[in-house]
């Protein structure tokens, strides 16, 4: 069954490239996301298509086609984030950006907002802490009222923070993140007093 799934995305991501915005394009969760990022290029063509370069190269083809089906658009620029962050070369991150920017400009609150959230990871790998701190502060923005965030947001920025050499805004963040979830925190490899 995993191995027809892994068939069957790339069908997917080809058939929805001509789909506008609001006619749905490929909706692909987070968590769908992920698990297309996890395949290894394949070392052999005894299953093409099963790995996150291929859907990729498909995504690309398909916003050459048309650039506004957001669904796509996003799907595009998740996978291109998630190779920028993984990756020491930073070879994928100036494509991560350009499409987050352009999921932001066809609508900034899709998928509540993560595209900022995201952009914003990939500016910190980076070394663009100002810009990262500046979408992260946008994404915060969006979720001020919401009392379970999509993200431990402030956890994010409790690192960048800290990254930018601003540590009591970082345990001031760091604290407010502990409310939320302490996931990942004992990780840190810093503490607050």
């Amino acid at each position: 069954m995993k191995y027809l799934i892994t068939l069957i995305i790339p069908i997917f991501l080809f058939a929805c490239g001509g789909k506008k915005a609001d006619d749905g394009g490929l909706n692909l969760t987070d968590e769908q996301l992920n698990e297309i990022m996890k395949r290894k290029p394949m070392t052999n063509n005894t299953n093409p298509g099963a790995n996150s370069d291929e859907a990729m190269l498909q995504l690309e083809a398909s916003y050459q086609t048309d650039s506004s089906v957001l669904d796509n658009v996003y799907n595009l620029a998740f996978m291109y984030c998630s190779k920028c962050v993984s990756d020491s070369t930073m070879q994928s991150c100036p494509k991560a950006e350009q499409y987050l920017s352009r999921v932001i400009i066809l609508k900034a609150d899709h998928r509540q907002g993560k595209a900022y959230y995201n952009r914003a990871l990939c500016l910190e790998h980076q070394g663009k802490y100002e810009s990262a701190l500046a979408d992260l502060n946008k994404f915060i923005a969006m979720h001020s009222n919401n009392p379970k965030p999509p993200v431990n947001f402030y956890f994010q920025k409790a690192v960048l923070l800290h990254k930018m050499g601003r540590s009591p805004e970082a345990c001031t963040e760091l604290k407010k993140a502990e409310k939320i979830d302490t996931t990942g925190i004992s990780g840190l490899g810093w503490s607050c007093k």
